[in-house]
């Protein structure tokens, strides 16, 4: 997940959104791995970061969207549309996001 961020960072373009779920493969170190994801995040020059899942709604942010499942996530992209962003999304298939909900399912 590091590197992603990193290659994601080093991209040149504006209005870059980070959405990340919730890294369900991590057991016992899940909570010091998600916050270290998102102390590297909040390093980033990224425009908006969004974060689903309780192991990521239990980090220490400054003041990003955190939603504990994705249909809140959901609704706050219908709400707040990601029209011309650079888009990184990084949500595990464990999560509950179907292909018909999921709004970056391309067809």
């Amino acid at each position: 997940m590091l590197a992603a961020l990193t290659a994601f960072d080093a991209l040149d373009k504006p209005s870059k959104v980070l959405i990340l779920g919730d890294m369900l493969e991590l057991g016992d170190y899940a909570k010091q791995e998600h916050q270290e994801v998102v102390n590297r995040a909040l390093e980033m020059t990224i425009e908006t970061i969004m974060l689903v899942g309780p192991h990521f709604s239990g980090c220490k942010t400054k003041g990003e969207v955190i939603v504990s499942r994705c249909f809140f996530l959901l609704k706050h992209i219908e709400a707040n549309p990601l029209k011309n962003k650079c888009i990184l999304e990084r949500v595990s298939e464990e999560l509950p996001w179907s292909n018909s909900s999921n709004p970056f399912s391309f067809q």
